[in-house]
């Protein structure tokens, strides 16, 4: 279904959409206004500074991964990768070329699916298009939780 926010004969995708809305909240964050417009974010910590809470319990073993099912601010989901029992690491699943949502994870490389770029679970770039690689956000783990806080 398209939605047509711009008053004009151009509707817009739910892509488009979702990157308008995630970045409105960042935004809004920034200049320390977003409490009333974020309240389906999981916390805000700070002025400025969005975060996420991601339930890692189901990674028990070193370099096992998980993606998110809701959107960082790029507007793709997260992968979340647990580096040690206390160490996780979060990457965006934006490809760094045109901006597609990679695919999940298989056998430790994500692929692009519009141009065939391939990365690995560090956002390393394996093969281009891409040049760059991809977007990492820092993160700390509650252990009395079993939660990731994602900071963007």
């Amino acid at each position: 279904m398209a939605l047509n926010i711009l008053g004009n004969d151009q509707p817009i995708g739910r892509r488009d959409f979702m990157k308008a809305c995630t970045w409105g909240i960042v935004g809004v964050a920034i200049v320390g206004m977003a409490s009333p417009v974020v309240s389906g974010c999981n916390s805000l910590s700070g002025p400025g500074n969005v975060q996420a809470d991601y339930n890692v319990s189901t990674l028990t073993g070193d370099n096992q991964a998980l993606v998110t099912s809701g959107n960082g601010p790029e507007g793709s989901p997260l992968l979340i990768v647990r580096k040690s029992a206390t160490t996780y690491v979060a990457i965006s699943m934006n490809c760094t070329h045109e901006g597609c949502t990679l695919d999940a994870p298989s056998n430790g490389v994500m692929l692009c699916s519009c141009h065939g770029s391939e990365f690995d679970t560090t956002g390393a770039v394996l093969r281009g298009p891409a040049r760059n690689r991809l977007t990492t956000y820092t993160t700390t783990y509650d252990a009395s939780t079993g939660m990731v806080h994602v900071n963007f």
